[in-house]
């Protein structure tokens, strides 16, 4: 296993009067697809927001490639860490290729021009997420799942060594859903890089990722290889169902096979 890219280490943070996260401990790796998985509240988007630098926690520190983040312009980070969140609205009516040419933005010179290189990446980025045909449309004017994918895109032609997805496919089709988290994949593997994705679906995260996280109650209940957390004793302990999981003989990945009714009442 590579050097922690991102090591989060005590973090806790209070909403209100809310302790949403409480003493968490993590190491996010290169090489590897991360998944952030636990039931609704339990502060998993709070967890990716900290992770990459958009909010600072009350105790603990996370370290970006040995460099605290809090020490990181944020400028510095969005050349090392991009984001797809299923919340970011765009207000405003730029092109589709804008909003993708965008990524570019934390590696151009504050008076400079984008390159062929950038527009090079954006195009490719277009492509991969299948949106060339919209690049003139304004991004306001697309449909959700569009718009979505044009994030995505954003975040891919930003070309960083991580790449944090908080439930960023829960707007796409599954097509979509799939080819998406397949390039993710892909880079991860051929390039070294690491991905952490925020995840409801379980078996979707297991098709695609190799380590697992789970949170339960603001901690961090169960970490490791998908092997070794995706058990039916961790689903009822974490999320309170009885499940079966099964290996598919094909892919060797493991997928969930829910009781009905098989819950906490």
């Amino acid at each position: 296993m590579t050097d922690s890219v991102l090591h989060m280490e005590g973090i806790s943070f209070t909403r209100g009067r809310r302790e949403v996260l409480k003493g968490i401990d993590a190491r996010f790796e290169g090489g590897v697809f991360h998944a952030i998985l636990g039931p609704n509240g339990v502060g998993k988007s709070t967890l990716v927001e900290i992770l990459s630098g958009q909010m600072d926690p009350d105790a603990g520190s996370t370290t970006l490639f040995g460099t605290p983040v809090r020490k990181l312009s944020a400028r510095k980070v969005a050349r090392q860490v991009a984001v797809v969140s299923q919340s970011h609205e765009v207000r405003f009516a730029f092109s589709v290729r804008e909003v993708v040419m965008m990524g570019r933005h934390p590696h151009i010179d504050r008076f400079g021009s984008p390159s062929e290189h950038d527009f090079k990446l954006a195009d490719e980025a277009m492509a991969v997420a299948d949106i060339r045909h919209l690049a003139d449309r304004p991004v306001t004017e697309v449909s959700g799942g569009e718009r979505q994918r044009t994030l995505f895109a954003r975040a891919l032609a930003q070309d960083t060594p991580v790449l944090i997805l908080d439930e960023a496919t829960s707007n796409l089709d599954m097509k979509h859903t799939l080819s998406l988290l397949s390039v993710v994949r892909e880079k991860v593997k051929r390039e070294n890089r690491c991905a952490v994705g925020v995840f409801q679906d379980i078996n979707t995260a297991a098709l695609f990722c190799d380590r697992f996280h789970f949170l339960k109650e603001g901690r961090m209940a169960v970490s490791g290889s998908v092997e070794e957390t995706l058990t039916p004793e961790t689903l009822w302990e974490v999320f309170g169902v009885r499940a079966r999981v099964m290996e598919d003989e094909t892919t060797g990945s493991r997928q969930v096979l829910f009781n009905a009714g098989g819950f906490h009442g």
